[in-house]
């Protein structure tokens, strides 16, 4: 805020070369004082506000409860487009359906190596439903893909214990040619069962930007796989059944990039931008989490390439932190101060201005 120091100076050149008596020399002395109490206290401000900011760190996870829930649209119009732009056949796409949905449906204890844990129950549900659309109405790929997935999740270190994975796929192709329409049609359904013989290490906490860390495990996927297809108006194939059982280990590398506002639908959040990314895999995703470590944003990367968005749309949380959440120090009382006192002495300058004419 500047202090009209200009009209000060222009007000009193006058009494520069001359002697200044009696209430002119009150006055001069007077307004000089105020403005270097204004002075003095912009100073105090400017360091009163310095030591009460504290970067944005989240401290812990927010205990989970039965029916917290968090919603989410799904944004994959990048790969869609690059789908089309590398297709002969197609020219655009329609998105019908892209969703998901997180619940807490209970909880169970769970054994990893001979060790009980107390587990939440996650049941994540994923529709995705497009067309990849022809020349033609009837020249079309329709892709309807459904996940429904189950974790069971350590509550006090939010470590995955174990998981079960269902994802089932209905694509239908049609094609016309020289007036005939033909359709193809398959349909599968994979499920995958997974237990772990060492859990990812717990993240660490405080959680702040700069922080590194990794984190390794090692499960047993079971997994069966079945699919038939069928064509124009014949019955289904009969089931293509496939088993396998893998041990498998991973070593995923977490950092923490910066902090900042992100903007979902649910609305706007002060965040952690993290990044991880599997050792040896193209692939990495970056997470946007805010006070409470929920989840606001996730984006998906293969090969550098932004391939889907998931944001969050809505969700309840019961043990949320929420505006009061945190135990951040509280800067409102000297923003308060600073507007106040600046008030303040301004406003005595002006007094002064008054007495003075």
């Amino acid at each position: 805020m500047k202090v009209p120091i200009g009209n000060i100076i222009n007000n009193n050149s006058a009494n520069i070369s001359t002697p200044i008596y009696g209430e002119k020399r009150k006055v001069y002395g007077m307004k000089k004082t105020m403005i270097m109490l204004f002075a003095t206290i912009m100073v105090i401000c400017l360091f009163s506000i310095g030591p009460g900011y504290r970067a944005f760190e989240i401290t812990e996870h927010t205990p989970l409860s039965s029916g917290d829930y968090f919603e989410y649209e799904y944004n994959m119009d990048e790969m869609l487009q690059e789908q089309v732009d590398e297709s002969e056949d197609y020219t655009g796409y329609e998105k019908i359906e892209m969703s998901m949905k997180m619940t807490v449906t209970g909880s169970e204890m769970v054994d990893v190596g001979g060790v009980s844990y107390d587990c939440w129950i996650m049941k994540n549900e994923m529709v995705l439903r497009y067309k990849l659309i022809g020349e033609t109405t009837d020249d079309y790929i329709l892709f309807a893909v459904e996940l429904t997935a189950k974790d069971w999740t350590v509550k006090d270190t939010y470590q995955t214990a174990k998981s079960e994975d269902t994802t089932t796929a209905l694509i239908t192709w049609s094609g016309s040619e020289e007036g005939e329409t033909s359709t193809f049609v398959m349909e599968s359904e994979t499920i995958e069962k997974t237990t772990y013989t060492k859990m990812a290490d717990p993240e660490p906490m405080p959680k702040t930007v700069g922080l590194t860390w990794a984190s390794d495990e090692t499960y047993v996927v079971n997994t069966t796989d079945k699919n038939r297809m069928k064509s124009d108006d014949e019955p289904f194939e009969d089931w293509d059944f496939d088993y396998e059982e893998t041990t498998e280990s991973s070593q995923t590398n977490y950092e923490i990039l910066s902090e900042g506002n992100t903007v979902v639908p649910a609305g706007t959040f002060e965040a952690l931008k993290e990044k991880s990314t599997v050792s040896g895999e193209d692939e990495y995703s970056i997470t946007y989490y805010d006070e409470n470590n929920m989840p606001i944003k996730i984006e998906q990367y293969e090969e550098g390439v932004l391939v889907g968005i998931m944001s969050l749309k809505s969700y309840s949380l019961q043990n949320a932190k929420g505006d009061d959440g945190g135990d951040d120090e509280d800067t409102s009382f000297v923003g308060i101060g600073v507007v106040s006192l600046s008030v303040l002495a301004i406003a005595s300058l002006g007094v002064i201005g008054r007495k003075r004419r």
